[in-house]
């Protein structure tokens, strides 16, 4: 409450205006653009009988802008949701000979959509007045429109590396070795890898790259659950790829920048080497038949 002197004026109020509401929108893109959008009317949920009624139209749009794309390989991320698991979506699915790459859980960086692609919109949508759900789809397509092919190609770069980078770990926790090209490709798309699809080298050492960071946090997590060896055996490790990498000649961009974060992370795990050395903790064994 404000209280005021006889004699002034009350207090301006902010008036408060109407704008259109929450407007759902199903969105399909690749490395090359938008592919299909679909708005759902208001108070329109998901269900299976909807969502297949969407990738009919996005077969259609498929067909239209990537001629000759159904007859190689489509490949649909998908994440467990409920119209996404249902039996009638996988069966039209297998009727398209669509192969799904599931979304790992927990891992919402690997989105596309949801890391990438809306939250960009949604800042460019922020703050502006939409008098009816009409013009909000018609800021939004323009929005989607008026993005270059390379930005499109840049957000899915970031989602390829990153699943590198998890097929990476996974190697090197299973037989502590390094995933070489074709390793990753198949871990990727399984053995049928298509005749026209090829993992990109930079993608492929920029994923590698990033192995370097989750390898050093595993190292110290290992330490504080009393596995004093593991340090020793990442430091080895990362040595070695730290090697391999000063024999390439890295430009001055963004691959290069992440070479620099590998050796401050080398750094980092010598250190922690280092403490358990001089506490004398190198050759503790404590493996569990110990």
């Amino acid at each position: 409450m404000v209280r005021k002197k006889h004699e002034e004026s009350a207090p301006k109020k902010a008036k408060v205006t109407i704008s259109a509401g929450k407007v759902m929108a199903i969105v399909f893109w690749d490395c090359k653009g938008i592919s299909l959008v679909d708005y759902l009317p208001p108070n329109t949920t998901v269900n299976a009988a909807k969502y297949c009624e969407v990738l009919t139209k996005l077969r259609a749009a498929i067909k239209w802008k990537h001629p000759g794309l159904l007859s190689r390989k489509v490949l649909l991320v998908h994440d467990n949701a409920l119209p996404h698991a249902a039996r009638t979506t996988q069966m039209l699915l297998e009727n398209f000979k669509w192969e799904i790459f599931t979304h790992p859980p927990y891992s919402p960086d690997l989105a596309p959509s949801d890391f990438h692609l809306f939250p960009a919109l949604k800042l460019h949508l922020g703050g502006k007045h939409f008098a009816n759900d009409d013009e909000v789809q018609a800021e939004a397509n323009h929005w989607l429109r008026r993005q270059d092919t390379a930005w499109y190609h840049d957000h899915w770069r970031a989602v390829t590396q990153r699943l590198v980078c998890l097929a990476a770990l996974t190697v090197y926790l299973e037989r502590e070795d390094l995933i070489n090209r074709d390793q990753a490709t198949e871990m990727l798309l399984g053995a049928d890898v298509p005749k026209n699809f090829h993992l990109d080298l930079e993608d492929f050492l920029s994923g590698t790259l990033q192995l370097a960071s989750e390898l050093t946090r595993f190292a110290v997590n290992s330490v504080t659950l009393g596995d004093f060896q593991r340090p020793f055996h990442v430091a080895t490790f990362l040595g070695n790829l730290n090697l391999g990498f000063r024999l390439l000649n890295l430009k001055n961009d963004s691959l290069r920048k992440k070479y620099d974060c590998l050796k401050y992370d080398l750094k980092k795990i010598e250190e922690v080497v280092y403490d358990l050395t001089i506490r004398g903790l190198k050759e503790l064994d404590i493996s569990p038949s110990a």
